[in-house]
C-alpha cells in the first residue's frame, strides 16, 4: 500500500529533484527558468575563480565541486555552495564526501528554485539562526539539506 516509489522514510528536503532536461526547466515557468539559469551562471563565475585561485573542480552529478586553491573570500567554514559550484578546502573522501555531496546538492538545488534571491535568502535565515540561537541549527535552508550529511552534528 502507498504511494508508488514512496519508500515511507521521512525526510526534511522540500525542494524537487534537479530537472533532468530543458523540459523540466521550462515547466517551471519563466521565473524558474530565470532562476536555473542564474544559479548555473553564479556557479560558473566561482568555478572560474576558484580554478584561477589554483583549485580543482570536478562534477559530481549537478554539483561542480572545487576543492583547495589558494585563500579566497569566497570560501567560508567547511566550504560554500554557490549555484551548481560548491568550493572548499578540502578533498573529502569515501563516505564523507557522499554525505556532503548529497548536502550540497540539496543547496543546488535550492538555488535552482530561488535563483536570484537565494542568496539573499540564505543568508537572513543564516543571520536569524546565529543571533537568535547561537548556532545554525535553526537556518531553514542547513535544516532543508540535512543536518547530519552537511556535517552539523550538534543540530538535529
Amino acid at each position: 500500500p502507498g504511494l508508488p516509489g514512496v519508500s515511507g522514510q521521512i525526510t526534511t528536503h522540500r525542494f524537487p529533484d534537479s530537472p533532468r532536461s530543458w523540459l523540466d526547466i521550462l515547466k517551471r515557468g519563466p521565473m524558474g527558468v530565470l532562476n536555473y539559469i542564474h544559479s548555473r551562471l553564479v556557479g560558473a563565475a566561482v568555478a572560474f575563480h576558484a580554478q584561477q585561485m589554483g583549485a580543482r573542480c570536478e562534477r559530481k552529478g549537478t554539483l561542480r565541486y572545487c576543492y583547495g586553491g589558494n585563500p579566497s573570500f569566497l570560501k567560508k567554514q567547511g566550504g560554500t555552495t554557490y549555484g551548481d559550484t560548491f568550493w572548499t578546502d578540502y578533498k573529502y573522501r569515501g563516505a564523507e564526501k557522499r554525505r556532503l555531496i548529497k548536502h550540497e546538492s540539496a543547496h543546488v538545488r535550492q538555488w535552482d528554485r530561488s535563483g536570484l534571491f537565494f542568496g539573499v535568502k540564505y543568508l537572513a535565515s543564516y543571520a536569524y539562526s546565529n543571533l537568535r540561537y547561537g548556532n545554525q541549527c535553526h537556518n531553514r535552508y542547513e535544516r532543508a539539506a540535512g543536518f547530519r550529511n552537511g556535517r552539523y552534528f550538534a543540530c538535529r
